[in-house]
């Protein structure tokens, strides 16, 4: 019989008797993955063997090739993706069972999955970190500025809670400019390295506590500012949060000398920004030890020239500083400098105006900052803390100009074309010869609209001493000018003349002008329209609408001895203060500040001190004892008064203002109002508030 099998053994006897070799390969024995290299058991020929001479033909078949060909299979992954799953023999074959085996990687839920070329999930491939990371083209990569393997690292030249500050740093003894100053330990050693960087990349500056010298080979050496960035001091070199710099323990401090001790000294310490028009910003430094008496350009601003380039300073210290003018900063060519939170003391004008801020055709904003100890003491200058002209403009706010000198004029403020502001401010103890507090001199013309802005509101001025016009004298003036809220006491006049004030052409609302030698109250250039005021004349009232001549009342203003000084005096150079102690007093810690330290006799020419603190048997007063102009010299034995211009109860000044010229806060920042028990003797709206820079509380 015959069977089929005959039939196929011979049909396979002609195939092979035509060229054909055929052989049965056993089955694949695997079930994850057809191209691992395992016989899959296929029974094919092409007449050269298993694919042996490389040949290009196409196989419709969806099983591996043995051989080296290039046949296109059918499947979809053709292994070019960058998974790790599939294909480990690494062959280039297109598998139709690919379904079977990963194929790609996405993104789902924040995670990264495997997926088959079906489309089909197969479960994570990697597990992104829950803190500052996602999945972003099928890989974890971290947010914003963050690194590391959880993302919860900021990367170099970023800090802050979100890694969200870009910043360069400087310390002592770092590195040179091509660590990058990127991090505290690879921090610039230079700090305008740091600078320099920082512009580059828009950063900020943050700069460990320490002194750098600025001096490096000449004079001319300076700290060169750049537009819209900030420079910040006060830092132990650990933080990794601004708001962990504590300036007060970490002093960072910009020295103009080459070493300690050395006389060689830069003519500015800092240099503002030559090009851009933001502003920059130093704030927590100490800039100290310039000295700016070259010939020009060099011979202005020891600590700071800014020349055409806004500029803020805040939370600084600029001390110890000199130039032939503008001892401690010069400002100029159309730009705005800010003052803020500083303190600018005991620097010099050696040959000039300005032994504190020489502002020239430009804006000076000086705001809750102390000026003290600054002098211009050579014959003929002016502006002991500030001197401002051609056209500039002065605004001091909240602000305190204590015990400095102007050997001509202004040993607070002098004025030449210049707008002057003063609110909310204390102008004590200064000296000058043509007026001690405030000297605004010429027609002042030349300023914004042709005509300089004049206002003095919520202000004192108490124990100045001049040969004339010992509070504000503003010299021939035909200017209009306001005078609101303001305190005068005890200015005093040396030398026949003008006392208190010197001005004419003024509005002069609800001022208190008590106290002094000499008559207080001459107009000069002109009357000034005086109402709802309290000033004492030589005989009279001043006249003018609501004005009174009785005494203000103030809380204390003894006329005898308060007590006897048991030791010299001494000086703290560090706190600009002087130390005064009776040791015989036992007065509550911290009771007399903001009050002031007076010698004993009333009128006498002594410049008063505004205290700071007290202890029990100690007072520490704003400025340096014996300094210039300071005749005669407290020491051991000196009778003293403690005096609070405050209003006290029973004051006639109490609801006697015109309350719509008035500021809505006092000096100390209390609201104004009408004491319901006092009789109402002012006007205006709010009505019936208080005369003078304190509304009684």
């Amino acid at each position: 019989m015959f069977h089929l099998r005959h039939l196929v053994f011979a049909l396979l006897l002609a195939l092979s008797s035509c060229g054909y070799d055929f052989t049965v390969h056993p089955a694949d024995s695997d079930t994850t993955s057809p191209d691992d290299g395992e016989d899959d058991g296929f029974v094919e020929d092409d007449g050269e063997g298993p694919d042996a001479d490389a040949d290009a033909d196409a196989d419709a078949d969806a099983d591996p090739d043995i051989g080296s060909d290039a046949d296109a299979d059918t499947d979809a992954d053709a292994d070019g993706d960058a998974d790790v799953g599939p294909d480990a023999d690494a062959d280039a074959d297109a598998d139709t069972d690919a379904c079977a085996s990963h194929d790609h990687r996405e993104c789902v839920a924040g995670d990264v999955h495997w997926f088959d070329s079906c489309g089909v999930d197969e479960g994570i491939a990697e597990t992104c970190p829950t803190l500052h990371s996602e999945c972003l083209g099928a890989a974890c990569s971290c947010t914003g500025h963050w690194t590391g393997p959880a993302c919860d690292t900021c990367a170099p030249g970023w800090t802050g809670a979100t890694c969200e500050t870009c910043v360069r740093f400087a310390r002592v003894g770092g590195a040179a400019a091509a660590s990058g100053c990127d991090s505290w330990t690879d921090a610039c050693g230079r700090v305008q390295d740091a600078i320099d960087a920082a512009a580059t990349a828009g950063c900020e500056v943050w700069v460990q506590a320490g002194t750098y010298y600025v001096w490096e080979s000449a004079a001319t050496d300076t700290v060169r500012l750049a537009a819209g960035i900030a420079i910040y001091g006060g830092f132990a070199g650990t933080e990794t949060l601004f708001a962990a710099r504590d300036i007060d323990a970490n002093r960072s401090i910009l020295a103009g000398h080459q070493s300690s001790g050395s006389i060689n000294r830069v003519y500015s310490v800092v240099t503002g920004a030559s090009t851009g028009t933001a502003a920059a910003v130093l704030d927590g430094l100490t800039i100290q030890g310039g000295s700016a008496v070259g010939t020009a350009p060099s011979d202005k601003g020891g600590a700071i020239r800014n020349d055409g380039h806004d500029l803020t300073v805040r939370n600084c210290r600029i001390i110890d500083n000199s130039a032939t003018g503008g001892g401690a900063i010069y400002n100029a060519g159309g730009a705005t400098l800010r003052i803020e939170d500083s303190l600018v003391g005991r620097n010099t004008a050696v040959n000039g105006s300005a032994g504190g801020i020489l502002n020239t055709a430009a804006t000076l904003v000086v705001e809750d900052s102390i000026l003290v100890d600054n002098h211009a003491t050579v014959a003929g200058n002016r502006g002991g803390a500030i001197y401002s002209g051609l056209g500039g403009s002065v605004t001091v706010r909240r602000s305190k100009l204590l015990r400095s000198v102007g050997s001509r004029a202004g040993g607070g403020i002098c004025g030449a074309s210049s707008s002057i502001v003063v609110e909310d401010s204390i102008l004590v103890g200064l000296a000058g010869d043509l007026a001690a507090a405030v000297f605004a001199d010429g027609t002042l013309t030349g300023c914004s609209g042709g005509v300089c802005t004049l206002r003095f509101v919520n202000s004192v001025f108490a124990g100045n001493v001049a040969n004339h016009a010992a509070a504000l004298r503003i010299w021939e003036d035909t200017t209009p000018g306001t005078i609101a809220n303001c305190t005068f006491v005890d200015n005093v006049c040396i030398s026949p003349g003008p006392s208190s004030m010197a001005a004419g052409g003024l509005t002069v609302t609800n001022v208190i002008s008590w106290y002094a030698t000499w008559p207080p109250w001459n107009g000069e250039g002109g009357s000034s329209n005086v109402t709802y005021s309290d000033i004492k004349m030589a005989s009279g009232v001043y006249a003018g609408t609501g004005n009174l001549a009785v005494d203000p009342g103030f809380v204390t203003y003894p006329t005898t001895a308060d007590g006897v000084l048991t030791t010299t005096p001494t000086y703290d150079r560090e706190l600009f203060q002087t130390v005064f102690t009776d040791s015989t007093k036992s007065w509550p810690a911290g009771s007399l500040a903001g009050k002031f330290f007076v010698r004993s006799s009333p009128g006498s020419y002594d410049r008063w001190y505004l205290i700071d603190d007290n202890t029990a048997t100690t007072v520490y007063a704003w400025g340096e004892a014996g300094g210039p102009s300071d005749t005669p010299t407290p020491t051991a034995g000196m009778e003293y008064r403690i005096v609070d211009l405050r209003l006290g109860g029973g004051s006639p000044a109490i609801d006697a203002a015109n309350g719509t010229a008035a500021p809505s806060l006092d000096l100390d920042g209390n609201p104004r109002f009408d004491d319901p028990g006092v009789t109402n003797t002012g006007t205006g709206t709010p009505p019936y508030c208080d005369i003078g820079a304190w509304e009684r509380q």
